[in-house]
């Protein structure tokens, strides 16, 4: 039997949480379909499917660039979006993030394609209008049309109830088919199962007591504030060492504050790692510092491989995740007092990594995530 075609548009598959549920979603959609995965650009941190068609859209991505260019980009990026997914005839389009949600919407009017459209919310909420710079500064406009995309999308998907809300009592969204399907975690991947043949880097493996972080390296993950926290940590927990995994644009920033604070022998920077799990398994506590997410794929993570979470307060999504006290703490950013003493109470007691793990153990599953996705692409195409 012939398989529908299946258009998947996201701007990359650049590395954070979105991205990599959908890498480890293209599996099992592309035994179900026949997959465009169409890309702004041919970034790729994950492994994906061979069987997968990739579309390059072809506009410039760089942010260097003044105002009217930017609009030019934006045009061009929609009408070859649009001019793909009328070429191609799909029996079904499913987007992803804010931005693109909205370009694909506007190139499938330009081009009056009836095509069924489903559109995936990952990043919208209170803390992206605060804090992220391009959010704030054209947020009436970007909401307005977010408005119009959702409303006029045959299916929304939203990866918690707390951005649910936040469509429908801050944005404005009337579409009634909105549906929560939360990012999963693959259980076969962060489980408690220890990896005995991993390399750890010497710091990692001699250190006592290991505080971690997984995330970009960036303004919105805000790792400086964990650095600058370290000082006191070391007072009362003269062990206590910080590893941070990830790649970003504050790397050097973070690097000359690590060397300012003279903590060259408590924080290190590991870089991108696609082994994460074996860290999580074998560390102590996580650490989240976030200003602001949409959900915060690692903190599940963190605790499938059975590791208590101090997280920063960042949205409501947090209280979805961490849902019993016993499983970690939640605290305001600007209450460093309060984040220290978490970290110190979760330290000074015995943690029951099995019972963490098995609260979690179906809570976010990936193949439930897929299930419901593959379901909500089918009924998009047979109604």
């Amino acid at each position: 039997m012939k398989k529908n075609k299946l258009a998947v548009v996201i701007p990359t598959l650049r590395g954070a949480g979105c991205e990599k549920t959908l890498s480890e979603m293209l599996f099992d959609f592309g035994q179900e379909f026949e997959v465009d995965l169409v890309l702004y650009a041919e970034i790729i941190d994950y492994d994906i499917p061979e069987n997968i068609n990739i579309k390059l859209i072809g506009t410039d991505d760089s942010p260097n660039h003044t105002i009217l260019y930017k609009i030019f980009r934006l045009w061009k990026r929609i009408y070859n979006i649009g001019k793909i997914l009328k070429k191609n005839k799909y029996d079904a389009i499913i987007s992803f993030i804010d931005g693109c949600n909205t370009n694909v919407y506007l190139g499938k009017k330009l081009f009056n394609l009836k095509t069924p459209l489903i559109t995936a919310e990952h990043t919208i909420n209170d803390g992206f209008f605060e804090h992220n710079p391009y959010g704030k500064r054209f947020a009436k406009v970007f909401k307005f049309l977010l408005k119009i995309t959702y409303d006029g999308a045959d299916e929304v998907v939203v990866i918690s109830e707390s951005m649910k809300k936040y469509l429908y009592e801050s944005i404005g969204v009337k579409n009634k088919n909105i549906t929560t399907i939360y990012n999963g975690i693959d259980a076969e991947k962060f489980n408690l199962t220890k990896n005995e043949n991993v390399q750890f880097e010497v710091e990692f493996q001699e250190a006592k007591i290991r505080l971690l972080n997984v995330a970009r390296l960036d303004d919105q993950k805000n790792q400086q504030y964990l650095i600058q926290l370290m000082p006191n940590i070391i007072k009362e927990k003269h062990d206590a060492k910080l590893f941070i995994i990830g790649k970003g644009e504050k790397e050097e920033e973070l690097k000359k504050l690590i060397k300012e604070l003279n903590l060259e022998n408590n924080v290190f920077l590991l870089g991108w790692k696609t082994n994460v799990a074996d860290y999580l398994r074998e560390s102590d506590l996580f650490l989240m510092s976030s200003k602001y997410e949409s959900f915060g794929n690692v903190v599940a993570e963190a605790l499938m491989c059975g590791l208590p979470v101090i997280s920063s307060n960042y949205e409501d999504v947090i209280y979805e995740i961490i849902s019993q006290s016993d499983l970690g703490a939640t605290v305001e950013l600007n209450d460093k007092i309060e984040y220290k003493n978490s970290i110190i109470k979760y330290l000074d007691i015995t943690i029951d990594k099995r019972r963490i793990h098995a609260i979690f153990n179906n809570k976010f599953d990936i193949q439930k995530t897929k299930e419901e996705y593959i379901n909500l692409i089918k009924k998009v195409i047979h109604e």
